[in-house]
């Protein structure tokens, strides 16, 4: 997956490869990051969700440290399957902070983004971009 900073900066359009016009959520986080954690249940909810489009959507998630099967290993407990787990730099992507989460549509233009622990109000915030989009 080539990730570059514009696409997630909201300035222009992704520019991935495996983009294909599908929209995406991307969640850049760590294994010890508590507000990651945290927000495993709202992941799982996005990942049933996404399993219920068939294929119109993906969930992808960066590593922001070198402990990637740690990052695969919280995910597979709340049973959480993404498109694809990468690890990367948060200088590359962009990232100040932990989790980071990003919603790009279909053509890859980030629609929703935000970065810091999930409150419900910001929940329900990107559950309604999600529908929005009709993920």
């Amino acid at each position: 997956m080539n990730l570059r900073p514009r696409a997630w900066s909201g300035r222009g359009s992704a520019d991935s490869e495996s983009h294909a016009g599908k929209a995406q959520i991307i969640i850049a986080m760590t294994s010890q990051c508590p507000f990651c954690i945290h927000s495993l249940p709202l992941y799982q909810e996005i990942s049933s969700s996404i399993a219920s489009t068939g294929g119109t959507s993906d969930l992808v998630v960066a590593s922001l440290t070198p402990d990637i099967d740690g990052v695969k290993s919280l995910l597979d407990s709340h049973g959480i399957k993404a498109a694809k787990i990468v690890q990367a730099k948060a200088a590359d992507l962009e990232v100040t902070g932990t989790p980071t989460v990003y919603l790009l549509d279909r053509s890859g233009i980030v629609r929703w983004a935000y970065l810091g622990e999930m409150t419900r109000t910001k929940e329900k915030e990107l559950l309604a971009a999600l529908a929005k989009l009709n993920l």
